[in-house]
Order: C-alpha cells, then structure tokens, then sequence
C-alpha cells in the first residue's frame, strides 16, 4: 500500500486536520497558525526536565538621535498590552509574569525552564565548538 501524502502544505494540513494520516512532526512556530486555523489538533509538548531559556535583552543605544522614543517603545514591549500582542503574533508565551496563556501553548509560568547559562557553560561551550570544528574541518 502506497502511502497517502498530499501534495504541498495546505494538502498536508488538510489531510492531518481530516485524520487522514496522523504522527509527530515539528512545525515551526510561524507556521502553526495555518494548521491550527484548517483544525489540526496540535499540541506544543514541553518535558518535564525543563526548557532552557536564556535571557533576552534589549536597550536603547545612549547615542541614539531620539532616546525618549526608544524608551517608549522599550517600554510598550514590557507592558501587558505590549506582552499579549507579542503572544498574539509569535504564538510565543510572552515572558511577563501573570500574562494569560497563548491560545495554543502554555504560559511561561506553567512551562519548566532551566536557566540556558548553567547547561553552557563556557568550558561545555568550547567543547562542543571543538567538536564541531573538527567535524567539518573548520577553524
């Protein structure tokens, strides 16, 4: 028996949102809202030995021609209001604390997160850079 793949991503989605086949895949974050808008059940599946995270940072440069402006915006993307239309676009949990969970994953708060900095370390950061290097054969 030959097996059933549509041709192209709508077919897929299509095909998945009808049962037709079903299993494990991994879309990319921007890609989910088509599927989840065509009613394929996915599932964002976080282990319970936790997800590493590092933090992000953002500022605004002291030689900017308009600091004030930057402040506001910086500002704005920490806000509630700011956070949720973060949430809304990416399908990303916003990384406010309190913030009501994206439609189709959990909040921050309910999702395990080791700190990315104690897993890399920069002795294991070097070793697998190494390794890496060695691999490929690239300096």
């Amino acid at each position: 028996m030959q097996p059933l793949v549509p041709a192209g991503a709508a077919g897929i989605r299509l095909a998945l949102a009808a049962g037709v086949f079903g299993g494990k895949a991994r879309i990319e974050r921007a890609a989910r809202k088509p599927y989840l808008a065509d009613g394929v059940p996915l599932k964002g599946v976080y282990p319970p030995s936790g997800v590493p995270f590092l933090p992000i940072v953002t500022f605004v440069p002291a030689k900017t021609a308009h600091p004030n402006a930057g402040r506001v915006i910086v500002n704005w993307l920490m806000s509630e209001k700011g956070q949720t239309a973060i949430q809304e676009l990416s399908g990303a949990p916003g990384t406010r604390r309190g913030l009501k969970a994206p439609a189709y994953v959990p909040s921050n708060g309910e999702i395990p997160a080791v700190a990315g900095a104690a897993i890399l370390d920069g002795a294991t950061q070097k070793r697998i850079v190494d390794h890496w290097r060695s691999v490929f054969q690239v300096q």
